[in-house]
């Protein structure tokens, strides 16, 4: 399972303290995947989208956004040449990975990645050709899942509609580089995602609740509100807006063999906190693909 986490950042906000934080839910995310780390600072202004090619090296920089990533462990990533680029960013997407599609050793399969106009991160495994067949999709630059399911985001196609299609288990959280200060997290079946906010307004997210209590307890940033997102539900968020602006809810599936899996969904969660985010799941499971694209349940409407 590999983790994600990141922050919108509150307008007007360029705190030293919220790179330290950065660093933490980094360090914290290791846990969940070592097989490459990777971060993107999106810039507070208008920019253009990532260049073609960008999801395959290890550092570029486009209209005042960055992305960086390397195989092997986050603190291996970790630099003291990222703090202009924290200070500029109103969006921060951070992934670890542990690969379950596509080459480990290449970046290119690693998050996050730049797909159309869009910078996203992933956490679960999906059924790509079930994608590929809905959407029409291309052949993509790397070999993952989440290439594909970002993909058919970027295909212009309704998102309920993408998001409905998703079997297996997902969390995302993914930004367009030309609308500055704005984030979008989705939890389809399993894969855990939580949220917080701090006294600022700033937005964090994390794949365990656990990662933003630490952050309460080794920082002077102050969390509050920390939940988990339902299953099957899509929010996207603004820049100093506390709630957010667009909700959608979908049927979240995941396969028959995704429910044994637990250890690994909720690898360092407290039992606790996975006993509570357990007994809320509401995802039906099906059998083994192939199955057919529209025997898939029927999204209900957004919110």
């Amino acid at each position: 399972m590999c983790g994600i986490f990141g922050m919108l950042r509150a307008p007007q906000v360029d705190d030293v303290q919220g790179l330290a934080t950065l660093r933490l839910l980094g360090e914290l995310s290791e846990g969940r995947g070592q097989d490459a780390a990777g971060l993107a600072f999106l810039s507070r202004e208008a920019t253009q989208a990532a260049p073609e090619g960008a999801s395959a090296l290890e550092d570029v920089r486009f209209g005042g956004s960055r992305i960086v990533k390397r195989t092997g462990l986050f603190r291996e990533l970790w630099q003291d040449g990222l703090h202009d680029d924290f200070l500029g960013a109103g969006t921060v997407l951070g992934h670890t990975r542990a690969a379950t599609q596509g080459d480990p050793r290449r970046l290119v399969n690693s998050s996050p990645l730049a797909v159309g106009h869009l910078v996203g991160t992933h956490n679960g495994d999906v059924e790509a050709d079930v994608l590929r067949e809905r959407f029409d999709v291309p052949q993509g630059a790397g070999e993952t899942d989440t290439e594909v399911v970002y993909q058919a985001i970027a295909s212009g196609a309704p998102l309920e509609d993408v998001l409905g299609s998703l079997v297996g288990r997902a969390a995302l959280a993914w930004a367009e580089p030309g609308r500055p200060g704005r984030v979008n997290l989705v939890r389809a079946a399993m894969s855990p995602l939580s949220i917080g906010r701090d006294a600022a307004g700033t937005l964090y997210w994390a794949s365990n609740p656990a990662w933003l209590r630490a952050v309460a307890e080794r920082t002077d940033v102050a969390l509050t509100e920390i939940t988990m997102v339902p299953e099957g539900t899509a929010l996207t968020f603004e820049a100093g807006n506390p709630e957010p602006v667009e909700r959608i809810d979908f049927a979240p599936t995941a396969r028959v063999s995704d429910v044994p899996l637990g250890h690994a969904v909720w690898a360092g969660f407290s039992a606790a906190d996975r006993a509570a985010d357990e007994a809320a799941l509401r995802h039906v499971a099906v059998e083994a693909l192939p199955i057919a694209p529209e025997a898939l349940p029927i999204a209900p409407e957004a919110a």
